[in-house]
């Protein structure tokens, strides 16, 4: 009988042990710098954040709230509530904040790396290169190292109800986009020289034209410069 229970007490410590081994092994090692890690609280999911050391990092609170490089994080004092988030939780929650900020067809955003007109539904949205830092939206970059690109036009143009979508090139070449028709900076220059001696008018598909004005192709040339 005596050796039955040695039996079944070393059979619990082992079996402590085992999952002693397994939750070091699930803890993380370390935070890495640049990478994304969501917090999870008896089975809670909380903030998702892009460590940048220390208690510092940026990305969303518990309630999805955007803080950029807050000092407020514990990642130091409960390592074991963080875990590498995975790309789609991070996509999805870049996604629904840049539909919160406003960036769609029509407006036109500035970054303190680039500038650019336009958003096209059909073009990527997510990461390129791995690089979980830089998130494209519709085509273009709207978040890099935690900063967003700034709203500085909200001027939506229309021809016969289409509206005008300006994009960029692989080689890096504007131009607008009707209703799937695309047209170049040299159609809109031909259409203005025409509109000075007579009305200038745009073929979207087959059978619909449309007149223009001077003020909306003065307006499309001016997004595409």
């Amino acid at each position: 009988m005596k050796e039955l229970e040695q039996l079944q007490k070393e059979h619990q410590e082992l079996g402590n042990r085992i999952q002693e081994l397994k939750d070091s092994l699930n803890k993380p090692k370390g935070l890495e710098i640049g990478r994304w890690y969501r917090h999870t609280y008896k089975g809670r999911c909380g903030p998702i954040i892009n460590y940048q050391g220390g208690k510092s990092g940026y990305g969303f609170d518990g309630n999805l709230n955007w803080r950029y490089l807050s000092d407020g994080w514990n990642f130091c004092s409960y390592p074991e509530y963080w875990s590498l988030a995975t790309e789609q939780e991070v996509k999805d929650a870049l996604i629904k904040e840049a539909e919160r900020r406003g960036y769609k067809e029509g407006v036109e955003i500035k970054h303190p790396l680039y500038r650019t007109v336009g958003f096209l539904d059909n073009d990527i949205t997510g990461f390129k290169n791995n690089c979980f830092t830089e998130f494209w939206y519709k085509g273009s970059i709207v978040m890099k190292d935690g900063k967003w690109a700034t709203i500085i036009k909200d001027d939506v143009i229309s021809i016969g109800g289409y509206k005008v979508v300006f994009a960029e090139s692989r080689w890096k070449n504007k131009y607008t986009s009707i209703d799937g028709n695309d047209f170049f900076i040299d159609f809109w220059q031909a259409a203005k020289l025409i509109s000075e001696h007579s009305k200038a008018k745009v073929m979207i598909g087959c059978n619909c034209q449309f007149d223009l004005s001077v003020d909306v192709i003065n307006k499309i040339l001016d997004k595409l410069k």
